[in-house]
């Protein structure tokens, strides 16, 4: 548990930094186009996300004894999330109307194993759910919202190279 405690800890430093960076960039007096508010909502949304879905078995397992029935608690938490939120981004991402980066891509198909990685999970025909898992997604979540930060960092110093 303290792995998934280490990861909150990290993931909330982490949407705290990246949030600053977007407000300092905002004072400067540069209002975020619609791409750059997409990136910002999608990095800060799955990081909170993350955050929050590695909180889960941290909370059950003193409340609920059974490691298993924590992890199999926390996998079907991780796999609603994923089926809920894709199709909210990709509707929104379709709204802005620009090209897709490779970061975004990469970030998509990510997602994309994450999801089939959950739901053979949650089968348990070939392995039980597990602290790893809960790792291995609280890892992609905040590794995902890294590289769109990233994304993002690159938008912010082209448009400064533009001035």
């Amino acid at each position: 548990m303290n792995i998934l405690t280490s990861l909150m800890e990290v993931g909330i430093g982490f949407i705290g930094f990246a949030t600053i960076v977007v407000a300092i960039q905002m004072s400067m007096g540069k209002p975020l186009t619609k791409y750059e508010v997409l990136l910002t909502h999608f990095y800060i949304e799955t990081g909170l996300l993350s955050v929050a879905l590695a909180g889960i078995p941290v909370a059950l397992i003193d409340v609920l004894g059974d490691e298993l029935l924590v992890w199999r608690i926390s996998t079907y938490a991780y796999l609603l999330t994923v089926v809920i939120y894709a199709p909210y981004y990709a509707r929104r991402r379709r709204r802005v109307q620009e090209p897709v980066p490779l970061t975004s891509l990469v970030v998509m198909i990510g997602y994309g194993f994450v999801f089939f990685a959950l739901a053979l999970t949650a089968t348990e025909l070939i392995w039980a759910p597990s602290m790893a898992i809960s790792i291995a997604f609280a890892m992609w979540g905040l590794g995902s919202s890294s590289l769109i930060f990233v994304t993002m960092l690159g938008q912010f110093l082209k448009a400064g190279e533009a001035r």
